[in-house]
């Protein structure tokens, strides 16, 4: 045999051993491989695209309850609280004693002002202490609904509970000091707080102190506190977002630029156009479209970052671009009701009133709730009546 026959050969077996490997991947690997990915985009705080990897994995192990777990925690993150409910009653449905999702759960619904609800997240949080009776989340869960139910005090002595357990548990601290204050105990407040950041000198703990300040009137030991919280972690989304703010405040246009720039490089997608969005907003509008483009070429999925920068185009009266970049995403994805909605408003705003109905049919028919939609809508009726 030839040498070039023998390298012939072993390059098919290679290939047939890597398309055998491909094909021998349990379903269990691949909806593993599917989960992992997941959680590294929730980490990277990239909620849709982990929402697409763990409903990839739900679709291989419908029956993995913590799959549909942490598909609520992706819902939860993008806003969209009845599928996290049912994602989260779906995980216990399958584990009965999956905590996590139960305590998930039970925070949402201890949002409700209806007793019967908040009676059932008290039962849930004693459900989760029975299985975990070191939780201090499960008492600080507990907690909001008392404080709901109306029983400031035990709600108090649920959290104060909650920090003993667990000192590290900022939320709980935040909690017990904003019970304290609706029992007008200012002091004791502070004390809470003061010793949250004695005992948790974090970045999230002092912009937590930062915050109380400023409720306070208390600006000076804000801005303190803001500036004390980046100091420790330079990287941290909500420290750079807040001595962003305060620099504003304070008129110092150039530092605040600069955080937003650092703000904006960090992977957290939230805030990716935070430096576009100041550029905007501070008259450099050109300069803020550049920027825009480039976020918009880099995530052309961020459905947020092309509607800003559609929004912008609108905004400087660049409707052909707006146009043109709506046509290619209805073109890719005629269901897209976000550029069905952008489109209509682009085509009441040119007296395109039949064409702007059209598409806001198009959205109702996909999500009859959608009250953005309807209100479009009530502007394209309100219009025909005036004619």
């Amino acid at each position: 045999m030839t040498r070039r026959r023998k390298i012939l050969l072993y390059a098919l077996m290679a290939g047939a051993a890597i398309a055998f490997c491909g094909c021998a991947r349990t379903p269990e690997q691949k909806a593993a491989r599917f989960n992992q990915r997941g959680k590294t985009m929730l980490e990277k705080k990239d909620y849709a695209r982990a929402l697409l990897e763990f409903s990839s994995a739900a679709k291989i192990q419908p029956k993995h309850a913590d799959t549909y777990y942490q598909l609520g925690v992706a819902y939860a993150a993008l806003g969209d609280y009845s599928h996290a409910v049912l994602s989260y009653q779906k995980a216990m449905k399958l584990d009965s004693n999956h905590n996590a999702a139960r305590l998930k759960l039970a925070e949402l619904m201890a949002t409700s002002r209806k007793k019967e609800i908040l009676e059932e997240v008290d039962r849930m949080a004693d459900k989760a202490l029975s299985l975990d009776p070191g939780s201090s989340e499960a008492l600080r869960i507990r907690a909001l609904a008392e404080m709901r139910l109306g029983d400031l005090e035990k709600a108090a002595n649920s959290l104060r509970d909650a920090v003993e357990k667990s000192p590290q548990n900022v939320q709980a601290a935040v909690t017990l000091a904003a019970t304290r204050l609706v029992q007008r105990d200012a002091p004791a407040a502070e004390a809470v707080m003061r010793k949250l950041v004695s005992d948790v000198p974090s970045a999230e703990s002092w912009i937590a102190l930062g915050h109380f300040y400023r409720l306070l009137g208390r600006t000076d030991e804000a801005d303190q506190a803001v500036r004390k919280a980046a100091q420790i972690d330079p990287k941290h989304p909500g420290a750079l977002f807040d001595l962003a703010m305060l620099q504003i405040r304070l008129k110092q246009m150039d530092e605040a630029g600069a955080t937003l720039q650092r703000l904006a490089e960090l992977p957290d997608p939230r805030f990716r156009d935070a430096h576009a969005m100041f550029l905007f907003n501070t008259g450099k509008r050109d300069e803020a479209i550049r920027e825009f483009e480039k976020l918009f070429a880099r995530h052309s999925e961020d459905r947020n970052t092309r509607t800003r920068l559609v929004m912008a185009y609108l905004a400087t009266r660049r409707v052909p671009e707006a146009e043109k970049m709506l046509a290619g995403a209805l073109k890719r994805n005629p269901k897209d009701t976000d550029a069905l909605l952008l489109r209509a408003q682009l085509r009441l705003g040119a007296d395109k009133r039949d064409e702007a109905a059209a598409d806001l049919g198009q959205v109702l028919a996909m999500n009859p709730n959608s009250a953005e939609a309807h209100y479009w809508n009530s502007k394209v009726l309100r219009s025909e009546r005036l004619l």
